[in-house]
């Protein structure tokens, strides 16, 4: 569902086809709002559905890098999670998987330390002899230890999020493009926060998209899984 067909649907759920009490403006602003919430909420529950690749060169000599400078076009994305990364050695065109550690995993193993720490003295002995990465979420930085002496190029595969996007054309699809199934949801979310002064309508509005939201993202997981 696009943005156009979301607002006509919006409309015609609160009773205002003839636009006399949400503007269009103060509709889409609402949509936007609505559209980042939903696609959050489902993919925090259930990251590995939106994993997305995304590659990276890592240069020689660099402590780490940011994964959200080189994903592109004019709005910020981050990495809610990074699933997995590989890496392609010189002279072949076959990738090798690096271990990925979760920066959260290393404090534990460090108790009472703080973020400044070296982690490599701890990170080495879990991967002797081989490179690996370490991400937090949040940071969006990824870091390649032993810290490499060439540049390395990387595939990142993890779920982005969407950011404070806003949807700047009626052709645009919600969620990012991701579970059509869901889109549903986004409208009724909208409907949601578009009523507060009514709380009977907004519940109304609440159950549905929580029915939606539900349903739809455990067929989602199952088909997923099946395929």
């Amino acid at each position: 569902m696009n943005r156009a067909s979301a607002e006509t649907l919006l409309r015609i759920l609160l009773g205002d086809t003839g636009k006399s009490i949400w503007s269009d403006a103060d509709l889409r602003a609402i949509l936007d709002r609505s559209n980042n919430r939903m696609y959050r909420r489902v993919i925090l529950a259930h990251p590995s559905v939106a994993v997305d690749k995304v590659g990276y060169t890592y240069s020689a000599d660099t402590e780490e890098i940011d994964l959200s400078s080189d994903i592109g076009g004019t709005a910020r994305k981050t990495f809610i999670s990074v699933e997995k990364v590989f890496w392609k050695p010189a002279n072949t065109d076959l990738y090798q998987q690096l271990p990925v550690v979760q920066l959260d995993e290393l404090e534990e193993l460090d108790a009472g330390t703080n973020a400044t720490y070296d982690i490599a003295a701890i990170i080495n002995n879990i991967y002797p002899e081989q490179y690996y990465c370490v991400f937090r979420a949040g940071f969006d930085k990824l870091m390649v230890r032993p810290i490499p002496n060439k540049n390395l190029t990387l595939r990142v595969y993890g779920t982005l999020d969407l950011g404070e996007t806003a949807m700047t054309d009626g052709n645009v699809d919600l969620m990012g493009g991701f579970f059509p199934h869901l889109h549903e949801a986004v409208v009724h979310d909208a409907g949601y926060l578009a009523t507060f002064k009514d709380q009977t309508v907004r519940g109304e509005f609440k159950q549905q998209r929580d029915e939606v939201l539900g349903l739809m993202a455990e067929r989602s997981l199952t088909e997923r899984m099946s395929n």
